[in-house]
């Protein structure tokens, strides 16, 4: 195993849900991640049903923030002090797609 992915946060009455993922530092830059977004996403649009799909980054995490971008996720907000980790506090950038603007791309 060298990473993990999935659905988080799903809300069936609205349509929408998280991906959440993490990969070993050893393993990264390899595609790995972008790759597995991607089945992922058309997982949940197409076979779940799923409207709007949403990523969170770390602010100072720049590497994370290239999956969403080269996905074609639109940028929204920073969320500030969102997520607490080791004690501290961290700024998030939420990300979306949406179901049709998926399918304009592929």
């Amino acid at each position: 195993m060298v990473g993990r992915i999935g659905l988080r946060k799903i809300d069936s009455a609205n349509e929408h849900a998280e991906i959440g993922y993490w990969i070993a530092e050893s393993q990264q830059g390899k595609g790995i991640i972008r790759k597995s977004c991607a089945r992922l996403i058309a997982f949940a649009f197409n076979e779940y049903g799923l409207d709007r799909i949403e990523i969170k980054c770390a602010v100072e995490n720049k590497s994370s923030q290239k999956i969403p971008e080269k996905l074609g996720f639109t940028y929204e907000a920073t969320l500030r002090s969102a997520e607490k980790n080791l004690d501290k506090f961290h700024d998030l950038k939420l990300y979306s797609l949406l179901k049709k603007e998926w399918e304009s791309t592929t």
